[in-house]
């Protein structure tokens, strides 16, 4: 296919076909409805969807003649050339001509992207992919092919925009992270609260105050609006505590472990600080639990007395039994990733990746201690992790899991007698505030 043809539709009000610089197909009519339609389908699509999504009718013989007529006059219009092929009864555009449109170019970007790189190429390639998307699919077409091909390919896009805050995230470059997550919820608010949760904490972590609340208010306008709903008490506690200048500890940016800029400080601190004494370290983790008004504020005070001194970065307290062989949450706190919450919520099974690190303490009722517990379960948070197994019942297991950088290396003895006495206390406290 000669590379003077360009077929341009992101971004576009009705789309461009030009070839040596002349418009083809210009304005509208049922031709270049064609066109779009099965550009938009490079799977193809049969004689009976064609005449249904772009005319409305049965495959009766006007339709069939119909389609015929159309597709001779696609094909005039490019002198010729071969447009559109027919295989198996599903029609095709011809995929020469369809590399030339941008929809290709944004696919092939979107590809390179998913292929095994470097963090660094990775994020380059995503953000090829986003610059190749500047704006919506045919947004004058109202039909409905044409509305779902937008939306899906907008879905595509938020996806990219998601991808792109989290790698931007692993390397701690927030201001890339929370503008691109900004972007894509603005696209789609329905990705998840969570995710608005993380924007919020992410924002007033940043110094940006005024932007964590515009998105709150934001978010919760369209709540109120678009499904006569309000934000969760969690959501409105969070927008509290940055109205108060307090902001929240931060996660990752895709909810799912902790923030990497702060793990990344409390490395270096690690490294720099000197090492406090245990017992000035216990004392100073029992008065924080004393003040603790939850579980979730307990783990933060473990969190914030190991920090320094261990490198720790989150912590979590699941309350599990164990029933027909297969743990089920009771109970969950701390840092959890948004899947756990919702099945700590629903007190349903426990996720495999998490089920793996809590039965492999169960087998040898001792603490686990993994460099990375990605060596334990895939599934995991590239987080080095330390489990704590405390029996409050037969059936009934409270584990304390505190994480850290894999970059701080295994955790030394001194640690393990440290964090074990640690957790200790916790599960004290925490068996006091967690259901029956």
């Amino acid at each position: 296919m000669p590379s003077t043809l360009s077929i341009t539709t992101l971004g576009h009000t009705a789309g461009h076909i030009t070839r040596f610089g002349r418009e083809v197909l210009p304005g509208h009519g049922q031709v270049r409805d064609l066109f779009f339609y099965l550009l938009a389908a490079p799977d193809g699509r049969t004689r009976a969807q064609i005449v249904e999504d772009l005319w409305g009718t049965d495959e009766d013989d006007a339709a069939l003649n119909r389609l015929r007529v159309t597709l001779h006059r696609l094909k005039a219009a490019f002198d010729g050339l071969c447009v559109v092929q027919e295989h198996g009864g599903r029609y095709r555009l011809n995929p020469d001509l369809a590399a030339k449109s941008d929809l290709h170019t944004f696919d092939v970007c979107l590809s390179l992207a998913r292929q095994h790189l470097g963090p660094d190429e990775r994020r380059a390639r995503l953000e090829e992919a986003a610059h190749r998307y500047p704006g919506d699919f045919l947004t004058d077409v109202r039909a409905t092919w044409a509305q779902e091909a937008r939306d899906a390919l907008r879905a595509r896009y938020v996806r990219v925009l998601l991808e792109l805050s989290s790698v931007h995230c692993d390397a701690a470059h927030c201001r890339g992270a929370t503008c691109r997550l900004s972007q894509a919820l603005t696209l789609d608010p329905f990705q998840g609260e969570r995710l608005h949760q993380n924007l919020i904490a992410c924002l007033a972590e940043q110094g940006d105050a005024s932007a964590a609340i515009g998105h709150f208010r934001g978010f919760a306008r369209f709540l109120r609006d678009d499904l006569g709903d309000a934000p969760l008490e969690e959501t409105r506690a969070l927008a509290d505590l940055v109205r108060e200048g307090r902001p929240p500890c931060p996660r990752h940016v895709s909810g799912e472990g902790p923030c990497p800029k702060r793990a990344r400080e409390a490395a270096e601190r690690h490294h720099a600080s000197p090492p406090q004494p245990a017992q000035t370290l216990l004392l100073d983790l029992s008065e924080a639990l004393l003040g603790a008004a939850g579980l979730d504020d307990a783990a933060g005070a473990v969190t914030r007395v190991l920090e320094a001194s261990l490198g720790v970065t989150a912590v979590v307290v699941a309350d599990v039994r164990l029933e027909d062989d297969e743990l089920t949450f009771v109970h969950a706190s701390g840092d959890l990733p948004d899947l756990t919450r919702a099945r700590v919520a629903a007190r349903t099974s426990v996720p495999a990746s998490s089920s793996a690190l809590y039965e492999a303490c169960l087998r040898t009722v001792t603490p686990l201690y993994l460099r990375d517990a990605r060596s334990l379960a895939p599934d995991l948070p590239a987080v080095a992790s330390a489990v704590e197994p405390i029996r409050v019942g037969e059936d009934r297991v409270l584990f304390v899991q505190v994480m850290r950088p894999p970059a701080l290396g295994d955790w030394t003895m001194d640690e393990r007698r440290l964090l074990a006495r640690a957790c200790r206390l916790f599960a004290l406290a925490a068996a006091r505030n967690v259901p029956a």
